[in-house]
């Protein structure tokens, strides 16, 4: 069973040890990706001590980033963890969120929008050269509230569930698959995400293993 008696945020239940990464290689350029980690590995030293694409000191990073960047921790005592959402559900929540976002960058234009970032690749960009059967966690969306009680036994501390930058858009028909099946493009959405679906698959299962 969850426990709900204290929970408190991830920053509080590791102070001084939780760092939040932002590389996604869904929006960026390489260019782009690359002057990132150069940021981050000049920026974060002074505030704690290490490169966070090398570190040595236990702690947490966390955020959206390309596993890839941290190869450098490969065969070390380091453990991973990532979330994956059915991939349907996934697309149309990142484009419609972006197009709220950042409107003057990106349409509500799914085929297109998917074509032009290559998000049919999505989840591999995320896993870069690591396997879903390398992860030490796997969480489901869709099953969110028993992974987040598999999540607070994993790092062995009780979470407090938060929802942040949420979407304000909201398919009347439920779920975007129906807005998709609605708009008569559900054949391709489907296509375009077989790659993820496939890596999705795979997670669900390890994750009910």
């Amino acid at each position: 069973m969850r426990r709900k008696e204290h929970p408190i945020p991830i920053e509080d239940a590791f102070p001084e040890e939780v760092i939040e990464y932002y590389s996604n290689p869904l929006e960026r350029s390489m260019l782009e990706l690359a002057a990132s980690r150069i940021r981050y590995r000049y920026s974060l030293p002074r505030k704690y001590g290490s490169d966070v694409t090398n570190i040595s000191n236990p702690m947490i990073v966390y955020g959206r980033f390309s596993f890839d960047d941290f190869a450098s921790l490969a065969g070390k005592n380091v453990k991973t963890a990532t979330f994956f959402r059915e991939p349907v559900e996934w697309l149309g929540s990142l484009i419609y969120y972006r197009s709220e976002k950042y409107p003057n960058r990106f349409s509500r234009d799914v085929l297109f929008e998917t074509g032009k970032h290559k998000l049919e690749f999505g989840y591999e960009k995320f896993l870069g050269k690591m396997q879903v059967s390398d992860l030490d966690f796997i969480g489901i969306v869709e099953e969110f509230s028993e992974s987040l009680n598999r999540l607070e036994a994993f790092l062995g501390r009780s979470l407090v569930e938060i929802h942040k930058n949420p979407t304000r858009f909201r398919p009347r028909q439920k779920t975007y698959r129906n807005l998709f099946e609605e708009m008569k493009i559900i054949d391709e959405v489907e296509f375009l995400m077989s790659r993820n679906q496939k890596i999705y698959s795979e997670a669900r299962n390890l994750a009910q293993s």
